[in-house]
């Protein structure tokens, strides 16, 4: 019986999965996070829009409305500044996870495209192996006949 395929470097390959696990984790978080904040930005734009149009419909407007709604909708506009660039920042983050997930990825299958080579090979020479032991098995217990 040939002894089993075993690969020198499964613990290599075990720490591979696990480190492109964890990029997949940190990944799913910061497409979660991007998501978060994509929702925030469009809220305040539509708390914008809502605000602009408030003040349109009404009709009896005094000047301290008037300061009071610009001074409202200046603040949302620079919360919409804010937000943007926090929704940037996290978008270049869910990038980086990006090329990181696809690099541990790579990784990973470049060990296991190795495990299996070497399984096929070793496959092939316990064959050969087993082959040839067949072959002088048949060479030893072949008697010619006789003349």
């Amino acid at each position: 019986m040939p002894p089993p395929f075993r690969f020198k470097l499964e613990k290599v390959l075990e720490y591979r999965r696990s480190l492109e696990e964890q990029a997949k984790l940190a990944l799913a978080q910061a497409q979660q996070a991007h998501d978060r904040q994509q929702e925030v930005v469009e809220g305040l734009r539509a708390s914008l829009e809502e605000h602009r149009n408030a003040l349109s419909s009404r009709q009896d407007v005094t000047i301290q409305d008037l300061w009071l709604h610009e001074q409202y909708e200046r603040r949302l506009q620079q919360d919409i500044i804010e937000a943007d660039a926090t929704l940037q920042e996290l978008a270049l983050n869910l990038q980086m996870r990006r090329r990181d997930a696809l690099s541990r990825s790579t990784d990973r299958k470049l060990l296991e495209k190795l495990k299996t080579r070497q399984a096929e090979k070793h496959h092939a020479e316990e064959q050969q192996k087993e082959q040839k032991e067949f072959d002088e098995t048949a060479a030893v217990r072949y008697e010619p006949p006789d003349i």
